[in-house]
């Protein structure tokens, strides 16, 4: 199976697995958390479709915009919920998935090319946040809270993928300012 091919399996599937997630939290968890997955999942919606267009550096679609409030809203909205019931992991990780989606909107509107110092800037800010997400996943595991392990790992390799079309961006910045020379 070659690469496009994984690919056009695997996504569906990671995306599927994530949606069946909001029933689950619904069932097991609390009405938060389902929020919290909805909200992001219109984020990673965005995310995917403005990494994997041709629209990098460009204005926003309006109907992105609102699907990315929409998400930003909600994800917001359980991050505030999150802290005034005192579920620090979940606030605490919400907080570094916001700061790492504030970085890929910066690296979506003002793409930079691969392997200049913006790139190793912005990947240096994402390495501690992305550690941090592990160290969220694993304190899930070590604690029991499966359901939350596992959300968790399928959403650092959502967004590894999303990473992997930046790069893409990056390196298509990079050839045109190469052949711009």
């Amino acid at each position: 199976m070659g690469q496009q091919q994984w690919i056009a399996v695997f996504k569906p599937l990671l995306y599927s697995l994530l949606f069946a997630n909001i029933f689950l939290f619904i069932r097991e968890a609390s009405p938060t958390k389902a929020i919290d997955e909805v909200g992001w999942l219109l984020l990673l919606a965005v995310f995917e479709w403005e990494t994997r267009s041709a629209n990098a550096g460009r204005a926003v679609s309006r109907w992105a915009v609102a699907v990315e409030l929409a998400g930003y809203f909600l994800a917001v909205y359980a991050l505030v919920q999150y802290a005034r019931t005192g579920e620090w992991l979940d606030l605490g990780n919400s907080i570094v998935w916001l700061a790492i989606s504030a970085l890929i909107v910066l690296d979506v509107l003002r793409p930079v090319a691969a392997g200049s110092a913006a790139s190793r800037r912005r990947l240096w800010m994402k390495v501690p946040l992305y550690a941090a997400t592990l160290l969220f996943a694993l304190a899930w595991g070590v604690t029991g809270i499966w359901l939350d392990f596992w959300d968790a790992l399928l959403w650092i390799l959502c967004f590894f993928i999303i990473e992997i079309n930046i790069f893409r961006i990056e390196a298509g910045v990079a050839r045109g300012l190469a052949s711009a020379r």
